[in-house]
């Protein structure tokens, strides 16, 4: 993990922590190489030198079709995950292609230093917009892009700890642990500038309590119920490694 980390502060050197979830698609990046010659690179994930550190973390890396690949976070809950989808589309002939983005984070909650953050969404997309790119002009200039593999192993390492209070909490008690893997420098933002919609769990465990009539309306939600994501069946799991 020590050397993935090294070679990597640069990348996920600022704060992610920010509330946005979207369905729609978030960013386009166009790289002048077939997508044949694209799609190795993207699928080159691996974050098995963080293993020893957060047992059980993982990146859930899966192909719906032959030009889409998804990536899958899951939360603590197991009831959610943070996402991040890309679909290649080739264009000029087949000579290059488009990568569309789908970036969907929850509002995983977390506190760090005693103040509440929230996993920002538009900060994942400002760093794997960044990543993307530069995978794209390393492969136009004949590179093999493996820097960047690495890169995107990390970023995609930072939203799974973020994305789940147990790795969170772990980054935040590990000693000397590597700068771009301790809280503050995982994509939260403040919990005050996201946006109030709550997760799927805070939402079910609120209207539970309302239900069962044992609580009041500012009555405080289990901690439990908070920044968990949904584990489903594993396709094909792979060991791998922004504010709105």
């Amino acid at each position: 993990m020590h050397r993935l980390a090294k070679s990597l502060l640069p990348v996920v050197a600022g704060s992610l922590l920010l509330a946005g979830c979207s369905d729609s698609e978030d960013f386009t990046v166009q790289v002048d190489r077939p997508a044949q010659a694209i799609i190795g690179p993207l699928l080159d994930v691996d974050i098995s030198e963080a293993k020893p550190a957060f047992p059980g973390i993982k990146v859930e890396v899966t192909r719906p079709s032959g030009n889409e690949i998804l990536y899958r976070m899951p939360t603590e809950s197991g009831n959610s995950f943070s996402e991040i989808r890309l679909q290649l589309e080739s264009v000029k002939g087949g000579n290059a292609t488009v990568i569309h983005a789908f970036v969907d984070i929850p509002p995983v909650r977390a506190t760090i230093d005693g103040e509440t953050k929230v996993l920002s969404e538009d900060k994942v997309e400002q760093e794997l917009k960044l990543i993307i790119a530069a995978t794209g002009k390393a492969l136009e200039g004949g590179s093999d892009a493996k820097a960047n593999s690495v890169e995107f192993s990390t970023l995609l390492l930072g939203v799974a700890i973020a994305s789940n209070a147990k790795y969170t909490n772990l980054a935040n008690n590990l000693k000397n642990s590597p700068p771009m893997l301790r809280p503050a420098s995982l994509p939260f933002d403040s919990g005050e500038e996201a946006e109030t919609e709550p997760a799927p769990e805070v939402a079910a465990a609120e209207q539970q309590q309302s239900e069962s009539g044992d609580g009041s309306a500012d009555s405080e939600v289990p901690e439990s119920a908070l920044g968990e994501t949904a584990v489903g069946e594993e396709p094909l799991p792979m060991d791998t490694a922004e504010e709105s």
